[in-house]
């Protein structure tokens, strides 16, 4: 069984920006390989990996996908400004007020430390990360120092190569974790203790775990590797938004107050309920929320792949999300795993 908080601590690790997960697949490939029967990687950079029923049930079992997306919020280089500084383009939804003073490392024909500090506008903007609460309005603003000249930067970055943060995990009082990209790492975490709860047991599901690529930019890994899978049924594991000041209660989740299970119009209302009431039959916390036109996850693709996929979104609390350093909780961990083992273990069809 892992440890969950040392197995946490090491996520920050990695690193897979949206768009090169290529890049580290290979890591994840090793975390996956003890627990699964099958691994395939796909033409979209996602890995789809198979634990099959016993194989006396093999012929009434029913597959269940359970996706996780594995790439992170990152950036992309736009060019090497003629001060040196470098101009790069948001992968993912990045939250403005955190940038400033944010280590990187940019990936060229070598890998460059930067920090990311203000710089004079460039004249092309893509809009993305707006921040309206303070002066930064666009990422055009901000630039990666790296120390080295124009002439030097430019015989090893290029246009169109990736970035990413380099925060390394710190442990925080009340059993809570800090450092990049838990979102999602978090549920790649969960996903591996609950496959040791499931350990051998006889529930009568084959299992597709998704790893899926692009959910920060795109969803395609979610739509092709469920195209791919075509399974009976999907439970999409995110993380949603914990409750902090300035936020509104209805709308967040409390820290360990276990996952939230989303209802939603794009999501399956029996297969949600089911969620719930295994959880609730085992004494284990469990949350909802409501997120009714849709619940940016691979959720909102999911469902819409062989003539429809039953589908339901399970949310890890999860604080600073899209920033150098997320927030979780290792009891939210724990919980989350307890609560799809118990409904696998139900063995609840669709």
């Amino acid at each position: 069984m892992p440890d969950i908080k040392k197995l946490l601590m090491s996520m920050p690790e990695l690193t897979s920006v949206s768009g090169f997960e290529r890049d580290g697949i290979e890591s994840f490939k090793e975390l996956t390989k003890p627990y699964f029967d099958e691994i395939i990687q796909t033409a979209s950079d996602s890995l789809i990996c198979y634990k099959y029923s016993a194989p006396e049930m093999q012929r009434q079992s029913q597959t269940l996908l359970i996706d996780t997306h594995f790439d992170e919020i990152g950036m992309m280089v736009s060019r090497v400004k003629d001060d040196g500084n470098i101009s790069f383009k948001a992968l993912g939804g990045l939250d403005l007020r955190s940038l400033c003073g944010s280590e990187v490392l940019v990936y060229g024909t070598e890998e460059i430390r930067g920090i990311i500090v203000p710089g004079s506008a460039d004249t092309e903007t893509d809009g993305s990360g707006t921040d309206t609460s303070g002066e930064l309005t666009d990422i055009s603003e901000l630039a990666i120092y790296t120390g080295l000249s124009a002439e030097q930067l430019c015989k090893k970055v290029k246009t169109g190569d990736s970035a990413a943060f380099v925060s390394p995990a710190i442990e925080l009082p009340g059993g809570r974790i800090a450092g990049k990209a838990f979102d999602n790492r978090a549920s790649i975490a969960s996903v591996l203790y609950t496959m040791d709860l499931l350990d051998g047991d006889t529930h009568g599901w084959n299992i597709a775990w998704l790893l899926s690529s692009g959910e920060e930019t795109n969803m395609r890994g979610a739509a092709t590797g469920a195209f791919t899978v075509k399974p009976d049924a999907a439970v999409v594991i995110d993380v949603g938004f914990a409750r902090v000041p300035q936020t509104q209660e209805n709308e967040t989740l409390i820290f360990g107050g276990g996952p939230s299970v989303s209802m939603s119009a794009v999501t399956d209302r029996r297969l949600s309920k089911a969620i719930i009431s295994a959880a609730q039959k085992n004494d284990i916390k469990i949350q909802i929320i409501v997120e009714a036109m849709g619940t940016g996850t691979n959720a909102n693709v999911i469902p819409f792949q062989n003539g429809g996929i039953p589908c339901a979104v399970v949310s890890i609390p999860l604080a600073n999300m899209h920033t150098p350093n997320e927030i979780i909780s290792c009891r939210d961990i724990v919980l989350t795993s307890e609560a799809i083992a118990a409904f696998i273990k139900e063995g609840t069809r669709v």
